[in-house]
């Protein structure tokens, strides 16, 4: 008694299979990865493309010193008594713990 393959596969996989060919719906797993992979090189690229040209741009300053370079929390580093106080206080009229968090710790480095 012989069996096919694809009918062996199906038995294995359950009954989602049975009546389908297992080989049509491998190659609809791959086609559907396939094109996963390439809308997101698509994006990756499109992405890369319209922001290279800022890889060389200086340090912006509409509110950089605010909240970078003339920030006491900032400039204070990562202590127990500033990361208290980025969420507790609020600076340049907003609170941004997280994002001050961020810059202590690159002040750290």
């Amino acid at each position: 008694m012989s069996s096919s393959p694809e009918k062996a596969a199906g038995k294995l996989l359950g009954a989602s299979c049975a009546g389908r060919g297992v080989s049509a719906e491998v190659s609809g797993v791959a086609s559907e990865r396939r094109l996963r992979l390439a809308l997101g090189a698509a994006l990756f690229a499109g992405t890369l493309a319209l922001f290279a040209r800022s890889i060389g741009f200086e340090f912006l300053s509409f509110d950089d010193g605010k909240y970078v370079t003339e920030n006491p929390w900032v400039l204070a580093g990562l202590t127990p008594e500033s990361v208290r106080g980025v969420f507790t206080t609020f600076y340049a009229y907003n609170w941004h713990p997280l994002t001050w968090l961020s810059y202590m710790l690159e002040f750290e480095l």
